[in-house]
């Protein structure tokens, strides 16, 4: 939805919910079996049971920015954009079973038996916050420039390390429409271009890796004659300063096109750093327990990519 504020400025808003229940409910029922007096002769498919398992999933995308595009004096362009966006998700899982039932005729989890019971329920949420800004100037079509700033918070760091902050820059200069170039008449189009920016990566990580957790076992330890105490331990080690990956990338290219359009190219060189990737680091043995991954890591990528095409105009479409 676009709501037009004054001239050159709006306001843009998009919201996507999206909701899913599943609700199953199964029922084993035994099977008796007669001889040809017809007397019960022998039963199939017992233990009779019957379970449920629901579930339920809500994802949720809220977007909200405002957009201003303005021309002064017939060579400045200037715009600005700044907004923010909400993005969730929800799951919910119960699952319970009972069995034993002396009738089939009506069978709810409450008139199974007690005995053997099953019970279980799971489930996971992670909401990720955004604020974004963009802010881009051009010069008689020739010069331009552009900064970006956006801000991201995630529900799958600890409250102290949830937000990272990624800038960005890039600056392209349309060099063929110089008249000391256009005047050759060798390119018919030709431009530089370079840009640096971060961003953050948070791959890999659990939703509550930054919660240390307990496991119940299914096993007890007697103690005594008479008390089972159930086994617990703890199940991980957590970093609290764990935090966003930030992939740092520079780059520096340049587009061309002559021969009327037909002959195309470009060429990329850029380099990429990842001054705090997320590793797993070895401890001694007799710590007993899995550590956690944390921003120890750096990794370094360069290269370059370049392209060149034909493309035939046909006169007869212009």
């Amino acid at each position: 939805m676009t709501w037009k504020i004054i001239d050159g400025l709006n306001l843009i808003g998009r919201a996507t919910v999206r909701k899913s229940d599943s609700d199953q409910y199964q029922v084993s029922k035994g099977i008796y079996y007669n001889n040809w007096l017809d007397a019960n002769s022998g039963r199939n498919r017992f233990p009779n049971y019957a379970e449920r398992n629901y579930t339920k999933n809500l994802s949720k995308n809220f977007t909200l920015y405002a957009e201003y595009k303005k021309t002064f004096g017939e060579k400045h362009d200037f715009g600005f954009m700044v907004g923010a966006s909400h993005e969730s998700a929800d799951y919910d899982r119960f699952w319970a079973k009972r069995q034993d039932y002396d009738q089939q005729v009506s069978m709810p989890l409450n008139l199974g038996s007690s005995e053997n019971q099953e019970a279980s329920s799971q489930g996971n949420a992670w909401t990720i916050n955004s604020v974004f800004s963009r802010l881009n100037y051009g010069f008689a079509g020739k010069y331009f420039i552009e900064a970006t700033l956006r801000g991201d918070g995630s529900s799958r760091f600890a409250s102290d390390a949830r937000w990272g902050y990624f800038p960005g820059v890039s600056a392209t200069w349309r060099i063929s429409d110089e008249s000391w170039m256009s005047s050759t008449g060798i390119f018919d189009d030709l431009k530089f271009r370079a840009s640096w920016g971060e961003t953050g990566n948070q791959s890999g990580i659990g939703y509550y890796d930054y919660i240390s957790l307990i496991d119940i076992s299914g096993s007890y330890y007697p103690f005594g004659s008479s008390t089972k105490g159930q086994m617990a331990r703890q199940s991980n080690l957590v970093s609290n300063a764990r935090t966003w990956e930030t992939v740092a990338t520079t780059n520096v290219g340049v587009d061309f096109a002559v021969l009327g359009d037909r002959l195309y190219g470009s060429f990329d060189y850029f380099w990429k750093t990842n001054r705090n990737m997320l590793i797993p680091v070895t401890y001694p043995s007799v710590l007993g327990i899995a550590a956690p991954r944390t921003n120890s890591g750096k990794l370094k990528i360069w290269g370059w990519e370049a392209v060149l095409g034909w493309r035939d105009v046909n006169s007869a479409t212009l």
